[in-house]
């Protein structure tokens, strides 16, 4: 799909290959309808070009099936609104649905029609795809487009006109479009030394033998004795103590703005035994572990009736911290929320598989 933000016109022009190096991206959270920018840490690999950036038109040039040949032919079948070449080049699995494929196309060839096409800033890639970010200028304005690819059964690359079936996917466009990303800024922001160091778990996000894309996180046991666990952990205690008392004004106080307007609202109108389901699903939570994401903190605990939890804490400008995304769903809940976070976080060393081999935990 077509993505577009407003940034500055960049000039640089060369076309020289540079090598491909890892770059780590924020984890973005999504908070009740903005984002913020974590110390989690997604790796990937970054291919950059000499001068910063190179022309589209550059990769003509390049070796047949490559991921920059394919993507010249790609732009130029837009170019020429050749929907039968753009559908040739599309993946044969994942790009050729009839309905979707049709949308995308005319979508492609009346934005593109209007625009004139820049650099190519650089390209991202893991497991089997790959992700370029495309300067297209309007008069003297600029926008930045993601045109995605990867690779089919044969080993070929195709494009994903309507996107793809990836977290990671789903992050670096999340991170594109945010005011941390190429599309709005000339210095797109990524993790620095400090935030990759303090990691102590790592875990792959993609299925894939080669560029598989890692999580870094730094995860601690819960305990009183860390002064910012202990903020939790009163927080935690006070939710759970009103909800047991059914001091719902309490309860609600430990929320986010937005979330406690949501939940007490649904509180108020439900019936009593979908109201008593909701305090039994919650109640007596004993939380154990946290991945620390500032200001994003991941706790997750143990209910008597509704197993292991993960719960998102976030600390406002005051050092509170509240129940962030109580009523609402995002993107990260596929990560922390999966079964297979869940289940990492049940053994009886939670995610001690994915610990990092002299993790520094000192800090």
């Amino acid at each position: 799909m077509l993505v577009t933000a407003l940034i500055s016109i960049m000039s640089a022009n060369a076309n020289a290959i540079a090598g491909a190096s890892a770059a780590h991206l924020p984890l973005l959270f999504s908070q009740e309808g903005s984002y913020l920018k974590t110390s989690a840490c997604i790796m990937v690999e970054q291919k950059k070009y000499a001068g910063s950036h190179a022309s589209w038109n550059s990769f003509e040039k390049q070796a047949k099936q490559s991921p920059e040949a394919e993507f010249a032919e790609t732009i130029n079948a837009i170019k020429r609104m050749d929907s039968a070449v753009l559908k040739s080049l599309s993946h044969s699995q994942h790009g050729r649905d009839p309905k979707q494929f049709q949308e995308q196309a005319i979508a492609y060839f009346q934005q593109i029609g209007f625009l004139t096409l820049g650099n190519v800033h650089s390209h991202y890639r893991f497991a089997d795809y790959t992700v370029f970010f495309l300067q297209l200028g309007l008069k003297e304005k600029a926008s930045v487009a993601s045109f995605s690819f990867a690779k089919d059964a044969t080993g070929k690359y195709g494009f994903l006109p309507y996107g793809g079936r990836s977290i990671t996917l789903s992050f670096l466009n999340q991170w594109l479009n945010s005011g941390w990303g190429p599309a709005k800024t000339k210095s797109p922001v990524y993790c620095g030394p400090t935030e990759i160091e303090r990691a102590t778990h790592k875990v792959a996000l993609e299925s894939a033998a080669e560029s598989a894309s890692e999580l870094l996180l730094r995860g601690k046991r819960l305990t009183d004795k860390n002064v910012q666990h202990a903020k939790l952990l009163k927080t935690i205690a006070a939710l759970n103590k009103a909800l047991d008392v059914n001091n719902m004004a309490d309860y609600f106080k430990h929320f986010t703005p937005q979330g406690a307007d949501k939940v007490s609202r649904w509180y108020a109108n439900a019936t009593t035994e979908d109201q008593n389901k909701y305090t039994e699903s919650l109640l007596d939570q004993k939380p154990f572990f946290v991945f620390e994401a500032d200001p994003l903190y991941i706790v997750y605990a143990r209910t008597a009736n509704s197993g292991v939890q993960a719960l998102y804490f976030v600390q406002d400008q005051h050092g509170v911290f509240r129940w962030a995304n109580a009523a609402y769903g995002s993107v990260v809940d596929s990560i922390f929320k999966s079964p297979r976070f869940i289940s990492a976080a049940s053994q009886a060393k939670p995610f001690n598989a994915w610990k990092i081999a002299n993790a520094n935990e000192s800090n």
